[in-house]
């Protein structure tokens, strides 16, 4: 009878090994250090700020391609400081930026080209200043990082042609994470300058941001 049994699990646990769907666990951490600058005839602002979130899900390979799953996303670090000075008169203030809401991240999906994975994510962009004062106020809308991928699903914002240094295009080799943990740390700095006309004059925007993205990928059931 134990015999009997033990060969059945074995049975059963060959075939969970042999035909059973490999996934992984995924995790991201994004560091983001922003600035940006804008004004009008009546108000300067500037602010920086520092976003540090994770997020967490699961891979599963569907023949030739992947299924990403979304597990879990907090954020860890949100702090930053906005400076609005009148350009007519005294008026000063600082804003805390802790108290507004923080962008949103969006990680979209993987996708395959030949031997190499691609990672598609994005963040929401936010409007500012965050500080409203009156009608002839300045309305912008910050742009936060995406993946070299998200470009196509955004080509407005056409964000890789202002990428100042390293790369953001997120990829990995299949057979990099096959059968063992992978980790890698993506990092670049974006910066854009843009004009805009208000009352027949031109004033710019500047934005600008430094990211540090660590991917970590770990088997579960893989061979």
């Amino acid at each position: 009878m134990r015999k009997t049994l033990f060969f059945f699990l074995s049975i059963f646990l060959l075939s969970y090994l042999l035909f059973s769907t490999p996934t992984w666990e995924i995790s991201l951490n994004i560091k983001v250090n922003g600035k940006y600058e804008v004004k009008n005839g009546t108000y300067f602002v500037s602010g920086e700020y520092l976003l540090i979130t994770e997020w967490k899900g699961s891979i599963e390979k569907d023949n030739s391609d992947f299924l990403l799953y979304y597990g879990s996303h907090k954020i860890i670090k949100w702090e930053g400081k906005e400076f609005i000075h009148s350009l007519k008169n005294l008026f000063k203030k600082t804003i805390d930026i802790s108290k507004h809401p923080s962008p949103k991240l969006k990680v979209n999906y993987l996708l395959r080209k030949n031997d190499l994975i691609n990672l598609d994510f994005n963040f929401s962009s936010i409007q500012i200043p965050f500080y409203k004062i009156d009608k002839t106020y300045i309305k912008k809308m910050l742009i936060m990082p995406c993946s070299a991928q998200n470009e196509f699903l955004n080509p407005k914002i056409k964000y890789n042609r202002n990428l100042i240094k390293g790369s953001n295009n997120i990829c990995f080799e299949y057979c990099k994470i096959q059968n063992k943990k992978f980790e890698k740390t993506y990092s670049w700095e974006w910066r854009r300058v843009e004009t805009y006309y208000e009352k027949n004059r031109v004033f710019p925007f500047l934005n600008f941001h430094s990211v540090i993205l660590k991917l970590k990928i770990e088997p579960l059931n893989n061979n």
